[in-house]
């Protein structure tokens, strides 16, 4: 109904880059949507190899925002990403491995991520913070310009009665119980 938009929560895909230290996203089980992509921000992406993952958005109807159109492709690669946005379909880690990903997929996410925490912690607060911002700054430039477009798609889209239709099938009709 045009009344909420996912860039009224900015830290949903800015709040990783925003981080003064850098951070690790440790995802050990599976991931969907919105929490794959929040998880997608942070500066070292860990993963398991035998969970499984979706940018479902298309599923349920709707083009894909939280600068997804952007972060999948630097993460995952151009053609994962595709597939991933336009089928949502599920790819396990493995997959996601095997096909070139530029994260980390491990069985062991938590004791990896804990190594790579104790790698940093021995580094120079302020060298990190530097280092940080600036790859930061690099993310959020391109992904500004994505987040403009992802708004613009879901203008053209939300409000047809094809994705409101897939909207109600998957959640149910709760706008009109919120009026």
């Amino acid at each position: 109904n045009r009344k909420k938009r996912f860039t009224d929560l900015p830290f949903l895909f800015r709040g990783l880059l925003d981080f003064e230290l850098p951070v690790i996203a440790a995802i050990q089980g599976h991931a969907f949507g919105g929490g794959l992509l929040f998880g997608l921000y942070g500066d070292i992406v860990i993963m398991s190899g035998q969970s499984t993952y979706s940018a479902n958005f298309m599923k349920y109807g709707f083009t894909p925002g939280m600068g997804a159109t952007h972060i999948l492709g630097e993460k995952f690669g151009k053609q994962i990403s595709v597939e991933m946005m336009m089928s949502a379909k599920l790819i396990s880690g493995a997959e996601i491995k095997n096909r070139g990903a530029s994260v980390i997929i491990t069985d062991n996410v938590m004791e990896e991520a804990m190594h790579m925490a104790s790698q940093m912690s021995s580094k120079p607060r302020n060298s990190l913070i530097v280092l940080k911002r600036k790859l930061s700054q690099e993310v959020w430039t391109e992904l500004e310009r994505h987040i403009l477009l992802e708004e613009k798609m879901h203008e053209e889209t939300f409000h047809t009665d094809e994705v409101k239709g897939h909207i109600e099938k998957h959640f149910g009709n709760h706008s009109s119980k919120q009026k």
